[in-house]
């Protein structure tokens, strides 16, 4: 699925916080971690052309709630975004969400 553009910029200017002040957000077992893949503007700028993925159990409401979520910084727990290649070697990124 294609998502709005803010998420995109959501996801982007987290990991861009996280890579280049090296500061996790959150504490304890909630906290930010680190990533191998979006550690340089180039792979973050990809966010915004990637396909994204939910859980398949996710209905297209709950996919919005998570979405939403993220962008308005409401997620009542934890939130995965799991970078990936497809096939045709673009990215794709899964993300769920957990309270």
């Amino acid at each position: 699925m294609r998502l709005a553009g803010s998420l995109a910029a959501v996801l982007q200017q987290d990991r861009a916080n996280f890579h280049k002040s090296g500061k996790a957000d959150g504490s304890g077992a909630l906290m930010d971690q680190g990533d191998s893949y979006f550690v340089n503007l180039a792979r973050r700028s990809e966010m915004a052309s990637a396909t994204y993925y939910t859980d398949c159990y996710m209905s297209a409401a709950q996919t919005r709630v998570l979405q939403d979520g993220i962008i308005n910084g409401r997620v009542g727990g934890v939130v995965w975004v799991l970078p990936f290649r497809l096939p045709n070697g673009s990215l794709g990124i899964y993300i769920s969400g957990a309270n």
